[in-house]
């Protein structure tokens, strides 16, 4: 009976594990494909330069986060070691789902001025980090929690999470562009992506 038990409550983390992981990955791919769809709407909302300068100053905003992401491996991954994986992931989460949310809720530009963009970037900085540390952390729980005969498997959950995050943010994104007028898309409606993905966060 004991044992029982105790390989349904093994069963139970490691389900906990996996959708935390996937969640966790799945965030970053999300964004990072929103991100792109509203790239254009997104230069004009919180940069000042008109036209390309401002598509360029928000594609070097989207890059800031594949910049740091290096720190993030660094500064997370010895986090992780010290406090362990299940904190580090579940910090992780938080930090991407806080980048993300900075999109969905920061005034524009014309509202508060300089600001605007400074959040922005902050929470690309932040996001980048978090992302840094992520991938091999979630990747080693997964791993170290799966069964001996099939860590491969959910090793592999990793990457199939980017796919579900990427097919996610264009299936809502194409929803939002077909189904709302332009001027509602280019008012507001570009954000609801953003604010959806930051909901996930808690879940995981």
């Amino acid at each position: 009976m004991e044992q029982a038990q105790a390989a349904l409550d093994s069963g139970r983390k490691l389900r906990r594990v996996v959708v935390a992981s996937v969640i966790g990955n799945g965030l970053e791919w999300f964004d990072f494909v929103a991100y792109g769809y509203f790239a254009s709407i997104i230069s004009k909302v919180f940069f000042p330069e008109s036209g390309t300068l401002a598509l360029m100053l928000t594609y070097a905003t989207f890059a800031i986060g594949f910049v740091v992401r290096p720190v993030g491996g660094i500064l997370l991954g010895a986090y992780a070691d010290r406090h362990g994986r299940r904190r580090a992931l579940a910090l992780l989460i938080a930090m991407m789902a806080f980048g993300t949310l900075t999109l969905g809720l920061t005034p524009s530009y014309a509202t508060i001025g300089i600001a605007a963009p400074i959040i922005v970037v902050l929470g690309r900085v932040v996001q980048g980090i978090s992302i840094g540390g992520e991938f091999a952390s979630a990747t080693a729980l997964m791993v170290e929690y799966a069964p001996a005969n099939r860590r491969m498997t959910f090793g592999s959950f990793q990457q199939s999470a980017q796919a579900v995050g990427r097919v996610l943010s264009t299936g809502i994104g194409l929803a939002v562009i077909v189904g709302l007028p332009a001027a509602s898309v280019h008012a507001w409606a570009w954000r609801l992506p953003f604010l959806i993905g930051a909901l996930i966060g808690p879940f995981g």
